[in-house]
């Protein structure tokens, strides 16, 4: 049996808001069993936790879930839009997290609401939440999904990023390329516009600033030819407790019903020369596969690592 060091648990489909790049608030509402996540911290103790949705923080068993964090030491990050007036539960959760990814894919209330659709509260509320969660000394990623909506708004949400959090620290910027449907990805012209941005960027906030400011993945996707060690070391497990080797096999189009590409109906899980119809065009774990010496020798002198 091969060791998990990391963990993606997806622990809600309910979301509060209605992204344009998604449509899982139109799936059956469904969450992972308090049960079910008390038995995968047993069986995986040692490895670091990634908690996503729809949106975590809707999760119904969130302060069950605090307790159990504790009681097994869990090491974990949050995937979140933060648009709340926190809980006790819900600012318990995220303060003992070790990093929180927020999904921040505008700089002004107008692109924000076009491109996430907030049931209610917005923007502000997102952004005081940043603020608090800033001055509890928190480690804070900013996550923005690059569409045929907000392309145009990219030097707008570095200049955001540097105004507001520059000299605060412990805030990154990642823009990833939309991915889930195919009439809302870049075309040439779009990522020409980006480019332009980016090096305007670089020219007026410096590379020390830039170098927070990533593109986690290209805009245009080549096939992955190589070897992928990811997934005997990764797992994401769904609502329903369907455990998956990596972001890419799960269905997160809604196209996937039948959960083919589960671990379950995967063959050589272990071998990592073999890989699957999604690693294709896979970028996500790119990097982590080119540099996985490096990452295993982390992993054995006790460095937490998350995939």
């Amino acid at each position: 049996m091969y060791n998990i060091y990391s963990i993606q648990v997806q622990l809600t489909r309910k979301c509060n808001q209605h992204c344009y790049m998604c449509r899982k608030y139109t799936w059956p509402q469904k969450e992972i069993d308090i049960f079910m996540l008390k038995k995968i911290f047993e069986k995986h103790p040692k490895a670091t936790y990634t908690f996503s949705g729809g949106e975590p923080l809707e999760y119904t068993k969130l302060d069950e879930l605090n307790n159990l964090l504790y009681e097994y030491n869990i090491s974990y990050q949050v995937l979140t839009n933060l648009n709340y007036k926190l809980s006790s539960e819900q600012f318990a959760f995220l303060m003992n997290a070790d990093c929180i990814q927020v999904s921040f894919d505008g700089a002004d209330e107008k692109t924000y609401n076009n491109v996430r659709n907030p049931i209610e509260n917005g923007f502000k509320v997102v952004t005081n939440n940043i603020d608090r969660l800033l001055e509890n000394d928190k480690i804070i990623k900013l996550n923005a999904t690059i569409s045929k909506r907000n392309y145009k708004n990219v030097y707008d949400i570095i200049n955001f990023a540097y105004r507001e959090y520059y000299a605060m620290g412990k805030v990154y910027l990642r823009f990833f390329p939309v991915h889930t449907h195919d009439d809302i990805k870049l075309n040439y012209e779009m990522e020409q516009k980006i480019n332009e941005q980016l090096e305007l960027a670089l020219k007026d906030f410096g590379p020390t600033f830039m170098k927070n400011v990533i593109f986690v993945a290209n805009m245009h996707r080549q096939e992955y030819i190589g070897k992928c060690f990811v997934k005997q070391h990764h797992l994401v497990i769904d609502e329903d407790g369907i455990e998956y080797p990596c972001c890419r096999a799960i269905n997160d189009n809604g196209f996937d019903v039948e959960q083919k590409y589960s671990i379950s109906h995967l063959e050589n899980i272990e071998d990592e020369n073999v890989l699957y119809d999604f690693c294709k065009e896979c970028d996500r774990y790119r990097k982590f596969n080119e540099n996985w010496k490096k990452i295993e020798i982390k992993v054995n002198n006790g460095e937490k690592v998350y995939l």
